[in-house]
């Protein structure tokens, strides 16, 4: 298996934005991914926050070159666990906020392979022992760049990312399950301790 430096598999880097630096009353209602909608490697739609984003031009940025892509990566940048998701289809041209990064990768490498990697024990132990910061843990993200990340062939690429499909989906249907049956129990207690009036 080849080992390559994240930043010889990145083209792109999408800085995270202040959404103060683009607000505009007459801009367009636009997505922003915030650190508390990265939850097990997947943005969560509901977790969004909505901003009117406008498209002037702040210190050499433009709205549009902050726009995410299927396949771009996010990485948080602080925390006490540092995080990684893939844009997914429905939450395309949405942005990153600050405390976020995200990048493009080259197609040698699938981006789900490497949100895994990133958010995988041996990494996460890693971004820990390189982060900065007594109160709040930081990483920049030149570090991450430098992280060793391992690119398997093409076609156990292509099974690992159904492996993680397939887990991912038992996974979400385990929560869904859990949450039905805490429902369930509230239900049954509230039934059986009711008191009469």
């Amino acid at each position: 298996m080849e080992i390559k430096i994240l930043k010889e598999l990145v083209t792109n880097i999408i800085p995270g934005i202040n959404p103060a630096d683009f607000t505009e009353n007459d801009g367009l209602p636009c997505k922003l991914v915030n650190i508390n909608s990265l939850i097990d490697g997947k943005i969560h739609q509901n977790l969004l926050n909505s901003q009117k984003l406008s498209n002037l031009t702040r210190r050499g940025t433009t709205v549009d070159d902050c726009q995410l892509r299927y396949g771009d990566v996010v990485v948080s940048e602080r925390g006490p666990v540092f995080k990684a998701a893939m844009i997914d289809f429905e939450i395309e041209n949405c942005f990153v906020s600050m405390n976020l990064s995200a990048f493009r990768l080259e197609h040698c490498i699938q981006p789900q392979i490497v949100v895994e990697y990133l958010n995988g024990p041996a990494c996460q132990q890693e971004l820990k022992s390189m982060s900065r910061g007594s109160k709040y843990l930081f990483v920049k993200l030149d570090d991450i760049m430098e992280l060793k990340i391992p690119v398997p062939p093409q076609e156990l690429q292509k099974k690992l990312v159904g492996y993680c499909d397939t887990v991912n989906s038992y996974l979400a249907c385990l929560k869904k399950e859990e949450a039905l049956i805490r429902d369930l129990k509230q239900h049954i207690l509230a039934s059986a301790l009711e008191v009469p009036p």
